[in-house]
């Protein structure tokens, strides 16, 4: 059976890949956009500008249902599963927690003690992983808003951790060029990935949990098949270093109409220069 990957792909020379449903090139400064991400019921997109800015998108409709300024510029932004909540991390060790219904910050500011690079949402929207520039990983509790685990998973600055779909794991990735996979609840090495020239920017997991997207600084995309470790594509066809990337939660029949996709013939990018 043809394998088909949704890949939404950001880069300095913005070389965009997204689905039908998100086509936003005419009302989207996308030369503006540090970071981006998809909420796993492909309800809403979230983006974030160099003015500060965050834009709420619905993917149905591809409208904008709802902006706001951050405060600062983040680092970091993540929605979690359901589209409820928008997490918001950056520069001075600031954390914010916005929640999209309410249109209101139920965590306006927390000093976290060290900058954030990057969060993420566990699946079952109880933890926050965080990834710091001293390359420690810290999970907090979101009930409580306390710190539930924190380890060492780098020696440089983490730029990426995301959360696997269904069981203990998470993904980590950073200065050092090298991919991580935790156990996050014992904070426990499973394996690393090696193959970056340069740091890692962006990781993303298929829903089904079968490979890992790493962007990087090197200009290039690597698709790792996380059962056995090994590369199962490279990309190497941006001029500019990729800043940030998703797999898309969609199911495959959405691919049917205009989407760029990646697909597991060859795995070609296909891509519109905006």
């Amino acid at each position: 059976m043809k394998k088909i990957f949704i890949l939404i792909v950001l880069t300095a020379l913005i070389h965009i890949d997204i689905s039908a449903q998100v086509q936003l090139s005419n009302k989207l400064d996308i030369f503006r956009v540090l970071r981006m991400d998809v909420s796993q019921n492909n309800k809403y997109l979230v983006t974030l500008q160099q003015t500060n800015k965050v834009q709420i998108w619905e993917t149905k409709t591809n409208k904008q249902i709802a902006h706001f300024n951050a405060g600062f510029l983040p680092k970091t932004i993540t929605i979690d599963w359901n589209g409820n909540l928008i997490i918001l991390g950056g520069e001075n060790h600031k954390l914010k927690i916005y929640n999209i219904e309410t249109e209101s910050f139920i965590l306006n500011e927390r000093d976290l003690g060290a900058t954030t690079h990057c969060v993420a949402i566990s699946p079952d929207n109880k933890y926050i992983a965080l990834g710091t520039s001293t390359g420690y990983v810290e999970i907090w509790d979101i009930a409580t808003l306390t710190l539930f685990k924190s380890f060492e998973a780098h020696k440089k600055a983490i730029y990426s951790i995301n959360f696997y779909n269904s069981n203990d794991k998470i993904v980590t990735a950073g200065e050092d060029k090298t991919l991580k996979v935790w156990n996050y609840i014992s904070g426990s090495l499973l394996y690393s990935l090696k193959g970056h020239k340069k740091r890692i920017l962006s990781t993303s997991i298929s829903f089904d949990g079968k490979y890992i997207a790493s962007g990087s600084e090197d200009n290039s995309i690597i698709i790792w098949d996380s059962e056995n470790g090994k590369i199962y594509k490279q990309i190497e066809e941006h001029s500019a270093k990729v800043l940030s990337l998703s797999f898309s939660p969609v199911e495959n029949v959405l691919l049917r109409s205009r989407s760029k996709i990646i697909s597991h013939s060859n795995l070609d990018k296909l891509y519109n220069s905006i």
